[in-house]
């Protein structure tokens, strides 16, 4: 069903943080959804045009989709007590969560941890895919999945500086995603891109009011306190373009919680387990 909005930027942000505390029921649907309004056809309503909406995804020359992990703060904060969880432990977990989707056999996507990122900040639309524990004062989710996209069809050429920060984000010299310059960030090929294609991702955990374990045994009924591997799982599904599911099992047979359900129960270790 097409929808009608006012003109926009080319590229959308979207965000999709997840509460993960007690359950409790919510609608929702199973793709993350963007605008396409290219061509941009009026409405009957003046000064606004309309639009679709699409999935959003990876462009295929940008799989396998590298991420980096901000090494900023190593130990990670634990809000409960003495920080213990290195950056590379999280990274190992991090990778592992990836692989839950990358060993789908259907899957289109592939995942991987690539490296480190220094940003003493928050995370940004840079063209670094940031994994982070930093999170903005007083959020109130435990994670999110940030991710911008093209909201029209969209040609890139060689030179393009598409976030403003006067660096080429495009370069005729690749085929495939890749960081050309050395910079840190990665370029585009030059090419066409259709609406949807997600063009960075980053996903954020809030060590500012959770502590994130790593290990099985470290799984406990304590509220703030939360299995990384089981957030990351569920973050890294929006990573690739999945939405929520509307409910916390994985089918009308097996009580066993979904992955893409947006609550856990972070007092109940079975739910962190699955």
């Amino acid at each position: 069903m097409n929808r009608m909005l006012r003109p926009t930027a080319w590229i959308a942000a979207s965000v999709l943080a997840t509460v993960l505390l007690a359950p409790s029921p919510v609608s929702a649907g199973s793709d993350l959804q963007g605008i396409d309004f290219t061509g941009n056809l009026p409405s009957p309503i003046p000064g606004q045009v309309i639009a679709r909406t699409v999935g959003i995804r990876w462009d295929p020359r940008c799989i396998p989709v590298a991420y980096r992990v901000n090494d900023t703060l190593d130990p990670i904060p634990n809000p409960l007590g003495a920080a213990f969880l290195s950056v590379a432990d999280a990274s190992t977990t991090l990778q592992t969560s990836m692989d839950s989707w990358n060993d789908i056999r259907t899957s289109f996507i592939q995942m991987d941890v690539v490296g480190t990122v220094s940003n003493p900040g928050l995370r940004t639309l840079d063209f670094v895919n940031e994994l982070t524990f930093r999170t903005a004062p007083g959020s109130g989710f435990i994670a999110s999945s940030p991710s911008t996209s093209l909201s029209v069809d969209s040609v890139f050429l060689d030179g393009d500086d598409l976030d403003g920060d006067g660096d080429s984000d495009v370069s005729s010299a690749l085929t495939v995603c890749g960081d050309v310059d050395g910079d840190g960030d990665l370029e585009f090929p030059e090419g066409t891109y259709a609406a949807g294609t997600i063009l960075d991702n980053d996903v954020q955990f809030n060590s500012a009011v959770l502590r994130f374990t790593t290990a099985d045994a470290d799984i406990d009924a304590i509220s703030a306190s939360v299995d990384l591997e089981a957030v990351a799982t569920h973050e890294l599904g929006h990573s690739h373009g999945l939405g929520h599911v509307l409910n916390n099992q994985v089918s009308a047979f097996d009580g066993t919680p979904a992955t893409m359900f947006p609550f856990i129960d972070t007092t109940d270790p079975d739910s962190e387990l699955a």
